[in-house]
């Protein structure tokens, strides 16, 4: 049976913090955290800037980054502090965040880039904004560089303070880079809404309907620990294994937004309709005693009442704890 509490339709986002809670955004109720078989709800009636949360992120020092409609919300030691463009923010909606390694906030908005570096925030000058303003994914490959996919303008770099394209159909204008992830060789995956882009070595590789995707726009891509790679489409889940994609049972022609693998190696499915479950080699629905198990997972002291916030660094656009 569902969860009491648990949001019903469509899921932004997902995450786990160190205590081993759930976070999951919606596009219409606020965010959630689900912990100890209980749905703690943060909604504007808690004091959320708006209910319609387009990302989540944890940074190193335990705060939690929630992009929504209305601003950008910090959640820190249970207080809810607020970033807004009257703080220099390039628009109140924000659709991306992402620390890199050097502890800097990138800041993902309609209307541009910005940058949190020691409790001040900036605008990047004109000469050194991306081609689009509409900045929806953020990403920090191993080299150090800065991935932004844009609206109408595919996916750009930002390398030496300079943003450039690459050769391929993820990099062209009019195209749409939804999610990006690199596994450990360097190699880069690309959710477009023309298909699933892989770019290994300088070579790029297009994968349709035609190569057994579900859908064609490709929304949330995550490599798990097996290394299986997962692909989330407006048309359905599929798996990529030894060269072949295979679509997922149960999920079919159903539109998915988001994918968290967590540290029991489970994988939690953002759909139009709430949240689904892959656990041992099958689809589930989620229940109470899953939500019980969760909670019970190894996972440090327990938290006091409340919200309460890692220490961990956790990455929202991988799907996995690092």
């Amino acid at each position: 049976m569902p969860v009491d509490g648990l949001p019903q339709g469509l899921i932004t986002s997902l995450c786990q913090d160190r205590e081993g809670g759930i976070w999951i955004g919606t596009d219409a109720a606020g965010a959630f955290r689900l912990f100890g078989g209980k749905v703690q709800p943060l909604t504007t009636r808690q004091g959320l800037a708006d209910d319609r949360v387009r990302s989540l992120n944890l940074d190193r020092e335990g705060n939690v980054w929630i992009g929504t409609f209305g601003g950008l919300n910090r959640w820190r030691d249970g207080h809810l502090t607020l970033l807004t463009s009257r703080d220099g923010l390039a628009s109140d909606e924000v659709g991306s965040v992402l620390q890199d390694r050097d502890g800097n906030l990138w800041i993902g908005t309609r209307r541009g880039l910005n940058l949190l570096r020691d409790g001040k925030l900036t605008t990047l000058p004109a000469a050194s904004r991306p081609p689009s303003e509409d900045v929806h994914e953020l990403f920090e490959d191993r080299e150090g560089n800065l991935w932004l996919g844009v609206s109408s303008d595919g996916l750009v770099r930002l390398k030496n303070a300079a943003f450039g394209y690459l050769p391929g159909v993820a990099f062209r204008a009019g195209r749409i880079a939804w999610s990006v992830i690199e596994d450990p060789d360097g190699t880069l995956w690309i959710g477009t809404d023309g298909g699933l882009e892989r770019l290994a070595n300088g070579t790029e590789t297009l994968f349709t309907m035609r190569d057994g995707l579900p859908n064609d726009v490709v929304r949330t891509v995550l490599r798990d620990r097996h290394g299986t790679l997962w692909v989330g489409t407006n048309g359905g889940l599929a798996r990529f294994r030894d060269g072949r994609f295979a679509a997922v049972p149960g999920v079919a022609t159903v539109r998915i937004l988001s994918l968290y693998e967590d540290r029991q190696g489970r994988l939690w499915i953002g759909t139009q309709s709430g949240v689904k479950l892959w656990a041992d080699g099958r689809l589930t629905a989620f229940s109470l005693a899953d939500a019980i198990r969760t909670a019970a997972a190894p996972s440090g002291p327990a938290p006091a009442a409340g919200w309460p916030i890692s220490k961990a660094a956790v990455s929202c656009r991988s799907g996995r704890v690092i």
